[in-house]
């Protein structure tokens, strides 16, 4: 089986514009795919590995700016306490898996 074309914009350059949170989990998604499938010859699966832990980073740091932009955001809108937002076991993210 062929490996499929790479992404047109390398996750990997340092100088390459922020990729949009959603286009980089989207591409995410992608690359766990075809990691999943155990397809790929090994330098494939080497290079969409590091792809994907750039992703991960990126994603990361985007999500970490904007839970510092709503800290801010509640602390100005009048006195109210920023609170740190922290997914735990009310949060719903093991629901998909207590219900599949």
């Amino acid at each position: 089986m062929a490996p499929s074309p790479k992404a047109p914009a390398k996750a990997t350059d340092p100088e390459a514009a922020p990729i949009p949170f959603e286009v980089a989990l989207e591409r995410l998604e992608d690359v766990v795919e075809s990691l999943e499938t155990g397809d790929l010859a090994l330098e494939v699966a080497l290079e969409r590995f590091e792809e994907g832990v750039h992703l991960v980073s990126g994603c990361s740091e985007q999500l970490e700016a904007a839970e510092r932009r709503v800290e801010s955001l509640v602390q100005a809108g009048g006195g109210l306490v920023a609170q740190p937002f922290e997914l735990g076991e009310d949060s719903g993210e093991d629901s998909e898996e207590e219900a599949g």
